[in-house]
């Protein structure tokens, strides 16, 4: 009994080794003292034997007891550290779904919730205990319906799957997530049910929806930003192109036609209209393919009448005609009889027409064409085609008011041409008789006589001014049609030429001294004395009118000695102490129209030099300025000594 009490509280101790030990001990000391006593008492062996088997076998079966307690005691243990176990794990798992930033559903095969988390009814924006209660087709749209079952199916065939679905929410609005799905199994690895997780990504999706916006409006603004650039480098190579052909009008009319085929297609026509609007006439014709062009132009070398064809339409409405894509049969009914040679060799695929039209009216139109299937024209392409058609326009004015330009300019110097003889003659007659009747009254001498004098000296000089204003409107005239002056050379003194038209200007202005300069008595070439005294009066003039506040204007002159066999020159100067010239508008003084920038208050047409300039050169010589703006100019003429 003793060692019963002590089995029970070893096993409640946890003393079950010691237990044993200790019986084991006891067990070897009782066999020992057997023994001795065996052998010290071995007559009572005998009869003590039976006792001690007794004993041995109370001992023996305390023991097996004993072994039997311990395996109890370690079974319950075993059993409890299990359930400790076991609820610990379930309120790991718990735990680990409850604080899950993402939504946790148990469903059966039939989709029933056997577990939700809280996440999981705030993304359906549902109670926790609705949810329970709910299967997963109540938070789907119907179409999807299909969708989740095969989901839930292939799960509980031992499918994992991760992908895009959206639920309803109990409010109706949409929830976009990210689920993952995978079969629970059991201890006999039977899938017992079908576990899913799902992230909101609602917010995501709309965020990456925004960005794919985003980049679409981007792209397109790339596209329409690259189709802009490309745009105005076709029409900035075309205005390069139109001030290339400059203002000859059929050089304009063809590199519109090229310009426009190159740019928006194969094969380009423009018309004009004639005066009265009743015919379009084919101008410019351009192909990319040589062999067909020439067909092409034989094809519309005669014009037809604005009632019919679509070139008529565009032309009557003032409005593009495109025709995006469109078979051959279509074409030929559409376009008329007058193209029906050309389908014959060329296959028209796309077309398009556009008005060309300058101040408000239509005055002819545009023709492009493409032959490759799958190139057919757009909006874009119609914009393109029509500011082609305005620059073309454009051109085509601008050569044909230079054109006009021209043939009045020719009208006008052959008018000038015509007056200027026809006057020349009574000024003549005029000046004659003025200067016979000055003879005439000279030998008398009476103070009526000599106021007669005056007064026709006068008259006579009136004429002399008229009749050189009229030799220089013949020399415009001459010049403007491109022709060289007829230098009359003569022997001419040009100091004392100098010093006659230096005491003439002085005559004319009192806020100027006009000095002539030279150690020589006479500098005598052969030279033609009319243009050559415009040459100086043009200088004179200038000096005082660009002189407005005075001063001393200088007429030098001088010989420069030439080496070897070139001849000497002659050289006249006149300075002034007037306005000056900006640096600028040095280089191109002389030409015709030109002016100082300073001087636009100051009345001038900017042809004088220019003239002077011209006779300078008809007598092989050159006439250059210098200036300092503010510090007045040195106009400078020289002219050989000797004709070469």
């Amino acid at each position: 009994s003793g060692y019963r009490d002590d089995a029970i509280s070893a096993v409640a101790s946890g003393r079950s080794r010691a237990l044993f030990s200790q019986f084991r001990h006891d067990s070897d000391a009782l066999s020992a003292y057997i023994q001795q006593r065996q052998l010290a008492q071995t007559a009572s062996r005998d009869r003590d034997l039976a006792r001690l088997r007794a004993l041995e076998i109370v001992l023996v079966a305390l023991g097996l007891l004993a072994l039997g307690l311990l395996a109890y005691a370690g079974a319950r243990y075993r059993l409890s550290l299990n359930h400790l176990v076991l609820a610990e794990s379930e309120a790991r798992f718990r735990n680990i779904v409850e604080t899950a930033h993402e939504g946790v559903w148990l469903v059966d095969s039939l989709g029933h919730t056997l577990l939700a988390n809280q996440r999981m009814s705030e993304l359906l924006a549902s109670e926790a205990e609705g949810l329970s209660a709910s299967s997963v087709l109540d938070f789907c749209y119907p179409e999807d319906f299909s969708i989740i079952q095969q989901q839930i199916e292939q799960t509980f065939q031992g499918a994992s799957d991760q992908f895009d679905f959206r639920f309803r929410r109990r409010d109706g609005s949409p929830l976009l997530v990210l689920a993952s799905t995978s079969p629970m199994k059991d201890a006999a690895g039977e899938v017992m049910a079908a576990l899913g997780m799902f992230s909101d990504v609602t917010a995501r999706r709309r965020a990456e929806e925004e960005r794919n916006e985003l980049l679409v409006r981007v792209q397109e603004a790339h596209e329409t930003a690259e189709a802009a650039r490309r745009r105005l480098a076709l029409l900035a190579e075309a205005s390069r192109n139109f001030a290339a052909a400059g203002v000859d009008l059929q050089a304009v009319l063809n590199t519109g036609a090229r310009q426009t085929a190159e740019s928006l297609g194969d094969a380009c026509v423009l018309r004009l209209a004639s005066e009265d609007e009743r015919w379009l006439a084919a101008v410019a014709v351009y192909h990319r393919d040589p062999a067909v062009l020439v067909h092409l132009q034989e094809l519309l070398s005669e014009p037809y009448h604005v009632d019919g064809g679509l070139n008529s339409l565009a032309f009557r409405t003032g409005q593009p005609v495109m025709i995006a894509t469109l078979g051959q049969a279509a074409l030929r009914s559409s376009l008329g009889s007058e193209y029906r040679p050309f389908f014959e060799r060329v296959q028209i695929h796309s077309l398009l027409i556009t008005p060309v039209g300058a101040r408000g009216r239509a005055i002819g139109t545009l023709e492009i064409s493409r032959t490759e299937p799958g190139r057919s024209y757009t909006p874009d392409d119609e914009l393109l085609l029509r500011e082609l058609a305005d620059r073309i326009a454009l051109a085509i004015e601008n050569a044909r008011l230079y054109q006009d330009t021209v043939d009045a300019l020719r009208v006008r110097d052959e008018f000038l041409s015509s007056i200027s003889h026809d006057l020349r003659s009574p000024l003549t007659t005029a000046r004659g008789r003025t200067q016979l009747v000055l003879r005439r009254l000279a030998r008398m001498e009476t103070p009526e006589s000599r106021r007669m004098v005056a007064s026709l000296t006068d008259v006579e000089q009136a004429t002399k001014r008229m009749s050189k204003m009229i030799s220089e409107l013949l020399d415009l005239a001459q010049l403007r049609a491109g022709q060289p002056l007829q230098i009359n050379r003569e022997r001419v003194d040009l100091v004392s030429l100098a010093q006659q038209l230096a005491a003439e200007h002085q005559q004319d202005t009192a806020q100027h001294r006009i000095v002539v300069q030279t150690e020589l008595p006479a500098l005598i070439g052969s030279w033609d004395p009319t243009r050559l005294e415009r040459v100086i009066a043009n200088l004179l003039s200038n000096a005082v009118k660009y002189s407005p506040e005075g001063g001393t204007i200088t007429v030098a002159l001088d010989v420069a000695i030439s080496d070897g066999d070139n001849p000497d020159w002659a050289v006249l100067q006149v300075r002034d102490q007037g306005l000056g010239i900006p640096i600028a508008d040095l280089p191109r003084l002389f030409e015709r129209f030109n002016r100082g920038a300073n001087v636009p208050e100051i009345p001038g047409l900017g042809l004088g030099l220019a003239g002077a300039r011209q006779i300078v050169e008809q007598h092989g010589g050159t006439l250059t300025v210098q200036s300092e703006l503010g510090q007045g100019s040195v106009f400078t003429v020289q002219l050989p000594l000797t004709q070469g």
